[in-house]
């Protein structure tokens, strides 16, 4: 009997030690694996707007438990034929850095409105928040002496102003002690500029018309016999135009949100 009990708990440890040594070996085994992603080769520097090549890149192995959140940014190896595929660098790149989605990026092809406008908004265009509202798009004659338009892209919030509308006027006759400002506005677009400038210049789009701002308005579906109306940033904004000729307006850019 003793013999027995003696000999199942031989093997009770023999299996014991045996599933302990398959965890380690599983586990070494996972450290072991790699994922590799496309990395610049060392030396190698790639211009902005620089169309990609195979021979540009290397394969940069990652162990597969450190991958973490990379794959959502950075660009897996074998992918490397579809990446080099007609396109050019967003930005320099320079060897010893993985090519991120980031690297990659195209101009929009086309401009988009919302049909519906969301509570947040509504909201930031001091309209009700059940409004039923849709977005237009609105083209602003600005004064490219004023700004760099290069510094402004797609996204951006910004504002207007101009000394030329009915201002308080300034001490001894100087200048106005108040300047007319009206914003945020979003912008959609600088010219036929739908994003960066960088972007636009690696895709060797040339940038025009920069002299006019496309920017994002707000309307109020009527209904009930109401009639639609516009937001009133909008409305102030068309009152200084009018009051100026309809010509080209000050920019100021606004924080952009981290």
């Amino acid at each position: 009997m003793k013999n027995l009990q003696g000999l199942i708990i031989a093997l009770a440890l023999g299996i014991a030690a045996a599933l302990l040594n398959w965890a380690y070996l599983n586990s070494a085994a996972r450290e072991v694996e790699k994922v590799e992603f496309i990395g610049v080769k060392p030396g190698v520097t790639i211009a902005r707007g620089e169309r990609l090549a195979e021979e540009h890149f290397v394969a940069v192995p990652i162990p597969k438990n450190n991958v973490g959140s990379l794959d959502g940014y950075a660009i897996r190896y074998s992918n490397l034929s579809t990446v080099t595929a007609n396109r050019n660098a967003a930005r320099t790149l320079t060897g010893g850095t993985l090519l991120l989605e980031h690297d990659l990026r195209t101009p929009p092809q086309e401009l988009r409105l919302k049909k519906t406008l969301d509570p947040k908004t509504l909201e930031q265009m001091g309209l009700p928040l059940d409004a039923d509202a849709e977005e237009l798009a609105m083209f602003v004659p600005v004064d490219t002496r004023t700004f760099v338009p290069a510094l402004v892209k797609p996204g951006d919030q910004v504002s207007f102003w101009t000394v030329d509308a009915p201002t308080v006027a300034g001490p001894s006759g100087g200048m106005p002690a108040t300047v007319p400002m009206v914003g945020p506005f979003r912008v959609l677009a600088v010219g036929n500029r739908l994003s960066s400038a960088d972007v636009m210049k690696a895709a060797g789009v040339a940038q025009t018309q920069e002299n006019v701002m496309t920017i994002s308005i707000g309307r109020v579906r009527g209904g009930g016999g109401t009639k639609s109306r516009l937001d009133d940033r909008t409305i102030e904004l068309l009152g200084y135009l009018r009051a100026t000729n309809y010509r080209g307006m000050g920019v100021t850019l606004h924080p952009r949100e981290e």
